[in-house]
């Protein structure tokens, strides 16, 4: 029984080696129209706080600046010191939902680079999956803020 118990313990010291990974963190930013003209997205009057979030067993959330955002994007940090979790190595894979002009749902899977954001969000864009029209409503962006 001793020799079961010990095995269990090992078994489960291991697996919590797995947890250690570092957390997968989304950012989010929401805004009330955007644009898209074929490669340039835009919304329009962003919020001026992203949300942020991790899955378990980590559970981090909380809000950011679009500053303290941008300045996480444009150093693409491995290792910062805003939310303690790396960044971006590479241009991530975003998931937009909006509205159409009917007031239908729909989302998209695409690619963003040279991201700006003031009271808009611009940024060069590829739709990977899905279709982004010329006018949205009630847009909000999923920010994968790790690649694998």
């Amino acid at each position: 029984m001793k020799k079961i118990v010990a095995l269990v313990i090992i078994s489960l010291l291991a697996n919590c080696s797995l947890i250690k990974k570092e957390p997968r963190v989304l950012f989010v930013q929401t805004g009330k129209s955007a644009t898209f003209d074929g490669k340039i997205f835009r919304i329009k009057n962003v919020e001026k706080h992203l949300i942020y979030f991790s899955d378990k067993p980590y559970r981090i959330s909380g809000h950011i600046s679009r500053k303290n955002f941008m300045a996480l994007w444009d150093k693409k940090q491995q290792d910062n010191s805003l939310l303690k979790v790396p960044f971006i190595k590479s241009q991530p894979s975003v998931a937009i939902s909006y509205y159409d002009k009917e007031g239908k749902p729909h989302a998209a899977l695409i690619e963003i680079s040279n991201l700006k954001i003031g009271r808009d969000l611009v940024a060069e864009t590829k739709v990977l999956n899905g279709n982004l029209p010329n006018s949205m409503h009630e847009v909000a962006l999923f920010i994968d803020g790790l690649t694998n």
